[in-house]
């Protein structure tokens, strides 16, 4: 079975402050993890959870709200294939795949954003990756840059 998370807007009309301060509505229910990179830096990941959290992903985020050091941890309870897409996103993305210690295992770097969910253009999907987790990040993010397969990334606080 391959399971192919998306970039799909939800519906909800909840609200949440990110950690800049800016608001984004669908973040309510989500919880927050700090990871450090293997330079010791550190982004704040909000946990997609559950099956709504992660067909949700980051679409329908536009680029002023979200921070470089923000992005979204998708979490699957075990190692499977994981393929991605970009419907209805408003900026390129790093998609980072994770095994279950949290090694790098594969990037698609500067993924594009296809905004709304018409094609043509084509809506950009990953290959399928074995994995266990894949962090989102902003392609801009000078973050995301810094990582690299092969790095462990660790989590500061359990979920």
């Amino acid at each position: 079975m391959i399971f192919m998370a998306s970039c799909n807007e939800g519906k909800s009309d909840s609200s949440a402050e990110l950690t800049s301060g800016k608001v984004y509505k669908n973040f309510k229910s989500y919880s927050k993890v700090s990871i450090a990179l293997a330079t010791g830096k550190v982004i704040q990941a909000y946990l997609a959870q559950s099956d709504q959290q992660q067909v949700q992903g980051l679409s329908g985020v536009k680029p002023t709200q979200i921070e470089d050091h923000e992005g979204m941890l998708f979490v699957y309870k075990r190692m499977g294939p994981r393929s991605f897409w970009m419907p209805n996103t408003y900026t390129d993305l790093e998609i980072i795949f994770l095994d279950d210690k949290y090694r790098v295992i594969h990037i698609e770097r500067d993924v594009p954003a296809h905004p709304g969910m018409k094609e043509p253009p084509s809506i950009a999907r990953t290959p399928t990756v074995y994995s266990q987790y894949v962090l989102e990040l902003r392609s801009s993010s000078p973050l995301a840059k810094e990582i690299k397969v092969g790095d462990l990334l660790k989590p500061l606080t359990t979920f």
